[in-house]
């Protein structure tokens, strides 16, 4: 599991899959038993707005782990229009870069064969994520050859070529090729933040590989949403890293626990928005159920989906003056509108608080 080189200005680099399997054994359990519930779920359409924020928000948020300049707001609607264009300030090509290089992992075919990482495969990521974006000392899909002034650690200065060639074979070895996959992808994430192969680049380079990795072993949305929670908890992130890499690489502990701990989030982030799909899904099927069977009416019908897609309360006066809700109701008296409320408040489907009137979300427990 480890595998120490010696550069040729006698550097030590210690490649390492080693950690302490009782204390990350309860987080990869239960990392695997929260993908199994989000495996097992169905997507609904309802779901696909919602997954559409997080995923761009995963690659604003790898994008500026960093502290690049972008705000987030202005980075979410750029994404929603982006067109490839690089007539563009460097964040904004920076961002449009790694959208591309997401839609490259997106392409990789799940299977049960371990993910093969080569040189090639690194630079190839690099070159897109860094492609017309200038920044001293880097040249997209080419390694540094200069040192890397980093502040919290001193990765290796030269025979990055060398370096990152011995690591992929360790990498590929059977030996690794056998640990979980949610721990060798977060070992291919720290090893190359490790190495620190370019002039720029590094992190999103080392996390687009783990995604890489993530999506060729099945694990689907988590690459798509754990880089919210790196960005969400950078000053962890560093911690951890730096932790694992002061113990010399032969305790990687720490940031394995980060990182498993970020996975459970991550599915449990996208579990929730599965399950509100199948809630809404479930709501209006119910509408639908409601009307099939006589026990609303068209126009009922037509208000209770007014008021789910209005989404808070509404008071009587906007009932009677809104023309989401009035159109209902042109051609009838209040008389008709007062019977339509009180029978939809007597099967439940709605209910009145002190502003208004507010769809019942938690469909009925017994029949209606």
């Amino acid at each position: 599991m480890i595998r120490q080189i010696i550069t040729d200005r006698l550097e030590r680099v210690t490649f390492s899959g080693k950690y302490d399997e009782k204390t990350i054994a309860p987080f990869l359990k239960e990392a695997d038993a929260r993908f199994a519930i989000l495996n097992s779920l169905p997507v609904v359409p309802y779901a696909y707005p919602y997954l559409e924020t997080i995923f761009n928000k995963c690659i604003y948020s790898s994008l500026t782990v960093q502290k690049i300049n972008m705000n987030s707001e202005d980075a979410l609607n750029l994404l929603r229009i982006l067109q490839d264009s690089y007539h563009r300030p460097a964040a904004e090509k920076a961002l449009a870069n790694l959208r591309i290089v997401y839609g490259l992992v997106d392409s990789i075919v799940p299977s049960a064969e371990p993910f093969i990482l080569t040189p090639d495969f690194i630079k190839r990521l690099h070159m897109h994520i860094t492609f017309d974006v200038r920044a001293e000392g880097n040249i997209p899909g080419s390694f540094r050859t200069k040192s890397a002034d980093i502040k919290y650690f001193s990765p290796p200065e030269k025979d990055i070529a060398k370096l990152i060639k011995e690591f992929c074979d360790w990498f590929n070895r059977d030996e690794i090729k056998s640990v979980h996959p949610l721990i060798r992808a977060c070992l291919a994430h720290y090893h190359l933040n490790l190495i620190h192969p370019f002039g720029d680049g590094n992190g999103r380079t080392a996390r687009s590989v783990e995604a890489a990795i993530l999506k060729k072993a099945g694990y689907r949305y988590l690459y798509r949403s754990i880089g919210i929670y790196y960005k969400e908890n950078r000053s962890d992130y560093y911690r951890s890293f730096r932790k694992s890499e002061k113990a010399g690489g032969f305790d990687l502990t720490p940031f394995i626990i980060f990182y498993l701990t970020g996975v459970c989030r991550s599915f449990i982030t996208v579990t929730d928005i599965l399950l509100a799909g199948l809630r809404i899904s479930a709501v209006k099927d119910f509408f639908k159920w409601l009307k099939s069977e006589n026990k609303i009416s068209e126009r009922q019908y037509k208000l209770l989906y007014a008021l789910f897609e209005a989404d808070r309360t509404v008071s009587e006066e906007e009932l009677f003056k809104n023309p989401i809700f009035s159109k209902l109701y042109e051609s009838n008296s209040e008389d008709e509108r007062t019977k339509d409320i009180k029978s939809l408040l007597e099967i439940g489907i709605i209910f009145r608080n002190e502003e208004g009137f507010e769809l019942n979300r938690n469909l009925p427990q017994s029949p209606v």
